[in-house]
């Protein structure tokens, strides 16, 4: 948290607010836009021109500039936690966890529903791969899908391992579009980042190999200066156009790497 004292002026830069509308609406309409924006603990002191605003930014906030607000319009504690998952990573206790699973816990923890939460995911998620944000780390976890439980512990995995690998070879075989059809079917996690998994339906079981997805420098950097500028100038719209030029000049990087790489 970061405890702030803004002047009428400062205020109206932080809020996107003019002085007018503020006079004319007064301090509960100040302290409504504060609090959808997630702002706590706030105090108003004096009238007018000369009221001194008071509260405290959460430290998800700084996280939810990373977004453009066209993706992300309102703070939410669930858009911030989806975006912490994606800047940890998503193995848990050496285990690369799958998206659905990591939506899952997400959803379970704030008693909402999983495809709204999904939606969420995907959308930051996407976002932040879009810009280069994010990517496919070196660990992987081998799963086994036994009934509804996912098995990755070895004895089991390798239980099943050779008879599974021989029918996804025997399928490769029968039906070469079959690594099309699962990417298409997994596009979502696919296309965008990890997991990366390949898909095949065997008697019941499934097999998959999931990839870390991890969260590159320039994010936390990102993240950082946001915090930095924002508390130099208290001007929000400021610190999102920023962020966005850094945004840009990510895209743009990796559009002219995929040109040189096309031109070789």
């Amino acid at each position: 948290m970061n405890k702030v004292s803004l002047s009428n002026k400062q205020l109206q830069s932080f809020i996107n607010m003019t002085e007018e509308r503020i006079l004319k609406k007064g301090k509960q309409t100040v302290i409504d836009k504060l609090t959808s924006m997630g702002m706590q603990n706030i105090e108003i002191e004096g009238r007018g021109k000369k009221a001194v605003y008071t509260f405290e930014i959460p430290d998800g906030f700084y996280k939810l500039l990373m977004i453009p607000k066209s993706n992300l319009p309102r703070y939410s504690e669930i858009a911030i936690e989806c975006i912490e998952i994606l800047i940890q990573g998503n193995i848990r206790n050496g285990i690369v966890m799958f998206q659905t699973e990591l939506i899952g816990e997400l959803a379970s923890k704030y008693g909402t529903h999983i495809d709204g939460v999904s939606t969420t995911f995907n959308r930051i998620k996407g976002y932040l791969d879009e810009c280069g944000l994010l990517t496919i780390g070196e660990e992987k976890s081998n799963r086994v899908k036994i009934g509804n439980n996912w098995v990755v512990e070895k004895p089991k995995f390798d239980e099943h391992a050779k008879e599974l690998r021989k029918e996804c070879e025997l399928l490769t075989q029968l039906i070469p579009q079959v690594s099309s059809v699962a990417f298409w079917r997994n596009k979502a996690e696919v296309n965008i980042t990890p997991p990366v998994a390949i898909n095949h339906q065997l008697d019941g079981k499934y097999y998959y190999v999931s990839k870390s997805v991890i969260a590159k420098p320039q994010l936390l950097d990102d993240i950082h200066f946001a915090q930095t500028e924002l508390l130099k100038t208290f001007d929000l719209n400021h610190v999102r156009n920023e962020i966005l030029k850094r945004h840009e000049q990510y895209k743009q990087e990796i559009n002219q790497g995929i040109q040189q790489q096309m031109t070789l």
